[in-house]
């Protein structure tokens, strides 16, 4: 794999969850250095979400 600065859209993308904000997950890629990404609670699941935590946690892949 290139280094590359940042994925392509639509690319699948391992990542570590850093920290859960009621709306929003802060992650680290892990394959792009450690760069950071956001991923919005309607990413977090489909259909409608009442605590984010309910799917997804600090620590998780």
């Amino acid at each position: 794999m290139t280094d590359r600065e940042w994925p392509q859209e639509s690319e699948l993308v391992v990542c570590t969850v850093e920290n859960v904000k009621d709306f929003v997950a802060f992650v680290s890629l892990d394959e792009y250095g450690g760069r950071q990404g956001l991923i919005p609670i309607s990413e977090i699941a489909t259909g409608w979400i009442k605590y984010i935590r309910d799917h997804i946690r600090e620590g998780q892949k």
